[in-house]
C-alpha cells in the first residue's frame, strides 16, 4: 500500500486503502503487507483521463492516450492539428429565400 501511497501522493497508506476501496480495488494480504493488482490499480488510476479522452477524440482515444503516455508533445500536436483540418463547404445566406421559405411576408426582390 506504501507503493500506491507514492503513486495516489498520499500520506497515509491507510488513506490510499480508502481509495482502493470506494473504487473496489480488491486489497489482498501477501505476508504481513496489503498489496493490490497493478493492473487494477492502473485501471483505476487512467479511467478519468481515458475518459476525458473518449469525450474530446471519440473512436481516436487510443491513438491520443499512446501519445500522452509516450509523452511526445510533438506527435500529440501533430494530432491535434490533423483532427482540426475541416472540409469547409462554401455556403451562400440568402436573407430574401429565407425569409421567403419559413414565410415571414414577402421580401423586396421576390
Amino acid at each position: 500500500m506504501k507503493e500506491v501511497a507514492e503513486k495516489l501522493k498520499m500520506k497515509s497508506a491507510d488513506t490510499a486503502a480508502r481509495w482502493c476501496i470506494d473504487r473496489n480495488i480488491e486489497i489482498m494480504s501477501l505476508g504481513n503487507k496489503r498489496v493490490v493488482s497493478e493492473f487494477d490499480f492502473k485501471l483505476s488510476f487512467e479511467k478519468p483521463l481515458i475518459d476525458v479522452l473518449k469525450r474530446k477524440y471519440g473512436e481516436s482515444w487510443p491513438m491520443y492516450y499512446e501519445v500522452y503516455k509516450s509523452e511526445d508533445v510533438t506527435k500529440y500536436y501533430e494530432l491535434e492539428k490533423d483532427s482540426n483540418v475541416m472540409d469547409y463547404k462554401s455556403s451562400t445566406f440568402n436573407p430574401d429565400t429565407f425569409l421567403n421559405e419559413i414565410g415571414y411576408g414577402k421580401s423586396k426582390n421576390t
